[in-house]
């Protein structure tokens, strides 16, 4: 069994213990949030699809209500546990009972209800006993109907933000998800994002769009007076949450008939027309994320299952970025010079990562937190402000702290892709720009999960996949009637961006320190200690696909030249 850096099996305190589990419970929360989100843009039925939403609404309202936090006391985090596990039995009973159909209903949330359960049975074991069992009868008897009774939950108003102070909520963990479904926020008021005239406020593009779709991305805040609303949100002092909008024209089923049925004569208002793209295509990306969650999330509650008294459950953030927010707009390039037959648009909101590119971040902070306290405190030998001269401490300092850092990048990297190949996954597009540093859970994860495609360890997938040439496998940029990709092209990937890694840390270096002596100093200091890892990235991209080790392999190597 392979778990990623952030998995820890050792003795832990009860809080500490609790705080895992509940973490878990409000990260599965999150994930079936998004699946159901989802799930709801790809649903004819209207009254389905809201239902789904309500659903997707209510999960979030609960994670946001009962986010563990780290310092709370063993005591409130078994309650919230508690809350939120039966919330997830409550949530899998509403997604059985909206997918269930003459026909054998929708199966694959119907799948993922029984996985809720499942997650949330798992704990019913872990968790402690609770001294008060009513809330249990309450979830049997009340069924999700609206006559049950709102929770009497305490709130606090601060800077003109509401948040529910759980410490004085009551135990009934039904009418929370009832109180949440009610309550739940309505799908955010998107202006029309047009890639060829952006809005002044609001949302900044941040990539032009492509050629030949005329996909764009966005950064976009959420909340206040001067952001994106959910709902009615006009108040000073709202707060606000940055998000990364990505926005795919796709065509409506009447318009893709109608472009099968008339082919080149099918009129556009610039004369091209893109290859037909339904809905269901544009979302791969936000279906793809959630798959991975929803796969990661069983496996960690497999081995949670698995853990002995006495040992930590393992805790796992998610792989993917998870979609927050999703919506369908009209496709404002309709019979302008850009339109290329589409006629709507699906916007998709990701968490903005602020950190950015992880190599980037990680060399920086260190950097600043090291060399500029040193610069500061005069330990230099000689040198002036302008040019400082870092004492040979500091140098060793440097150097040994941006070796750990990048050989820990490659420990995430590595781990998160061995998961995904235990899981049936490829990532195919793997590079430093899709992998970011989330700031709080101090760990990587991966972002734009457009390319993965589902693929059993030892398979093979023929023909070219998307991909970014200067990390891609050889077997990936061969002709499309000889190309293929399978797990040893994603270790090659991974050892082509570890080499940039290694490049992004001195190039911080140098512009932060300065190209002079100390920077010499730090370089020879750092490359003396990343020698194995080098080594190891050249195996990970020799030319053919069965000289390379697998991603387990390359974890294992990776511990054994850990530097702690």
């Amino acid at each position: 069994m392979v778990f990623f850096p952030v998995l820890r099996r050792c003795e832990l305190d009860q809080a500490t213990l609790l705080w895992q589990q509940a973490g878990l419970l409000n990260s599965m929360l999150r994930m079936l949030a998004g699946f159901m989100g989802t799930r709801s843009l790809l649903t004819s039925d209207l009254d389905t699809s809201a239902n789904y939403t309500a659903i997707a609404e209510a999960a979030t309202s609960v994670a946001d209500a009962f986010t563990p936090e780290q310092s709370s006391s063993a005591d409130l985090l078994a309650k919230q546990a508690h809350w939120m596990r039966q919330s997830l039995e409550m949530l899998a009973n509403m997604m059985r009972i909206s997918a269930s159909g003459p026909q054998g209903g929708d199966a694959t949330v119907l799948s993922y209800a029984d996985g809720a359960a499942e997650f949330a049975d798992t704990f019913t074991q872990l968790l402690p006993p609770r001294d008060d069992d009513s809330s249990s009868a309450a979830s049997s008897s009340c069924g999700g109907s609206d006559h049950c009774s709102a929770p009497t939950t305490s709130t606090t108003s601060s800077d003109s933000t509401t948040t529910v102070d759980s410490t004085d909520s009551t135990d009934s963990d039904i009418d929370i998800v009832v109180a949440a479904l009610r309550s739940a926020a309505s799908t955010a008021v998107l202006p029309v994002l047009n890639p060829y005239s952006p809005p002044s406020s609001g949302a900044k593009r941040l990539h032009a769009p492509s050629e030949d779709t005329n996909t764009s991305v966005w950064r976009a805040t959420l909340g206040g007076s001067s952001g994106i609303c959910r709902g009615s949100c006009d108040a000073e002092g709202q707060q606000q949450e940055a998000l990364v909008l990505k926005v795919v024209p796709f065509h409506s089923p009447e318009v893709a008939a109608r472009l099968e049925q008339e082919g080149d004569s099918f009129h556009t208002g610039s004369g091209e027309v893109a290859e037909a793209l339904l809905k269901e295509e544009a979302c791969h990306e936000a279906l793809m994320a959630v798959a991975v969650a929803q796969a990661n999330a069983r496996y960690v509650a497999a081995a949670a299952a698995a853990v002995n008294g006495g040992a930590s459950v393992p805790v796992a953030h998610e792989i993917y970025a998870q979609p927050q927010l999703m919506a369908v707009q009209e496709c404002p390039l309709r019979g302008s010079s850009q339109d290329l037959g589409h006629d709507r648009q699906l916007v998709v909101g990701f968490k903005y990562f602020g950190a950015g590119n992880a190599a980037e971040y990680q060399a920086t902070q260190l950097i600043r937190d090291v060399a500029g306290k040193e610069v500061r405190q005069p330990l230099m030998t000689r040198g002036s402000a302008a040019t400082p001269l870092l004492a040979p401490a500091a140098v060793e300092l440097i150097g040994e702290g941006l070796a750990r850092e990048v050989n820990g990048m490659a420990l995430s990297m590595y781990g998160m892709m061995g998961r995904m190949h235990e899981l049936g996954f490829l990532i195919n597009d793997l590079k430093l720009e899709n992998m970011v540093y989330d700031t709080d859970v101090a760990d990587f994860r991966f972002i734009d999960a457009e390319a993965v495609r589902r693929c059993r360890l030892g398979e093979k997938l023929p023909g070219v996949s998307k991909h970014t040439e200067y990390t891609a496998a050889p077997e990936q940029q061969l002709e499309e009637a000889e190309a293929w990709s399978d797990s040893f092209s994603d270790v090659y990937a991974g050892g082509a961006s570890m080499r940039e890694a290694l490049a992004i840390c001195l190039d911080v270096c140098g512009n932060q320190l300065g190209r002079g002596e100390v920077f010499g100093a730090v370089k020879a200091a750092f490359l003396a200690r990343v020698g194995p890892l080098r080594d190891l990235m050249a195996r990970c991209t020799a030319a053919e696909a069965g000289e390379r080790p697998s991603a387990a392999d390359v974890l294992q190597q990776l511990h054994r030249h850990r530097l702690l």
